[in-house]
């Protein structure tokens, strides 16, 4: 399993995992980490959308960096910063997809048995 990087240090922009510093910020200045229901997850800096939304909006896209950008309503070096960074961190991203497309389909399924019953 994965080991979660703690906080960015606000002032040295360095990320701690395991007592071993890892400057995050020198690699990939446009990502950011933020905390939330699911945990703790890559960003794109000033934007609010996770690395691994970007990702999928990408393969959705058929893998055009343009198309994404257009679509998220972001400029292409952003959608660059997170393909860059899930060059990186491949197996983190991915595994954040399945997991919202796991929940995806819990929800649309329960949508689904909802609609059943109250058809009856």
């Amino acid at each position: 399993m994965p080991v979660e990087p703690e906080p960015p240090d606000q002032t040295t922009g360095a990320v701690s995992l395991r007592g071993t510093i890892v400057v995050v910020a020198d690699a990939h200045p446009l990502i950011q980490f933020l905390d939330g229901p699911s945990g703790r997850r890559a960003s794109l800096i000033g934007h609010g959308l996770d690395v691994w939304e970007v990702i999928a909006t990408i393969r959705d896209n058929d893998g055009s960096v343009a198309e994404a950008s257009e679509y998220l309503h972001v400029p292409a070096g952003l959608v660059e910063a997170a393909v860059a960074y899930y060059g990186e961190y491949q197996d983190e991203i991915d595994q954040e997809i399945k997991l919202n497309e796991a929940e995806y389909e819990r929800g649309r399924a329960s949508a689904e048995a909802r609609e059943r019953a109250l058809r009856g």
